[in-house]
């Protein structure tokens, strides 16, 4: 599950929104304390965006080596 929850952070990172991921399969979301509706919404539909990316089979394997360490 690492290379997948690797990947979902990287489509989210190169959609604006910054992920961690821990254990292998964790992701890290860490929102603001205060925040816009709408703001929420963005976050959530990259993720839901990655997540289908993923899915789908559009991220490469090649981003892998881009994430590492992060």
């Amino acid at each position: 599950a690492y290379k997948e929850a690797a990947k979902v952070c990287y489509r989210a990172w190169e959609k604006g929104l910054l992920l961690s991921f821990f254990s292998g399969s964790v992701l890290r979301i860490q929102p603001p304390l205060v925040m816009k509706e709408e703001e929420m919404e963005q976050g959530l539909a990259i993720i839901e965006e990655a997540l289908a990316d993923l899915v789908a089979g559009k991220i490469s394997d090649e981003v892998l080596e881009i994430v590492k360490g992060w």
